[in-house]
């Protein structure tokens, strides 16, 4: 019997699920394609889209001298993201708040949409790419 389960148990997939997850975010200049650099960005986590509203899990980078900051979770805790960047217009067509599936990242990657100008991404596996600019006068002034 004993021999019988050992020989079962070797031919059925293990769904491993790793300790932890990394994910880099690109953060470009919407209306040049450009990296931008130095920048604070916010991340808000979750396991279902709500908790990720409610901020059940946080995290604070600043992007490198190509515009990327990586973070690493907990993907029991973290699978879905919202994004902030500081001080910036996020260029999304959805505004200023939507939310991403951290399984697609990690699988296809992902771009959010430029309303901002012509700039486009390239998908990477692993990679979110935000498109953002500085903000207007006006903008300046309704915060």
């Amino acid at each position: 019997m004993l021999k019988a389960l050992l020989l079962l148990s070797a031919f059925l997939p293990l769904q491993e699920v790793p300790a932890k997850r990394e994910v880099a975010i690109q953060l470009l200049n919407g209306k040049s394609g450009k990296p931008l650099t130095g920048q604070r960005i916010l991340i808000f986590g979750g396991s279902t889209p709500e908790e990720a509203g409610f901020h059940e899990t946080h995290f604070e980078v600043k992007t490198d001298a190509t515009g990327l900051a990586r973070i690493t979770f907990d993907p029991k805790q973290t699978q879905f993201i919202e994004v902030f960047v500081d001080f910036m217009t996020v260029c999304d067509t959805k505004g200023n708040k939507p939310t991403f599936d951290v399984k697609a990242i990690v699988e296809t990657g992902f771009a959010e949409s430029n309303a901002c100008g012509s700039a486009k991404a390239k998908l990477k596996p692993g990679r979110l790419v935000v498109f953002a600019r500085p903000p207007t006068l006006r903008e300046k002034m309704a915060w």
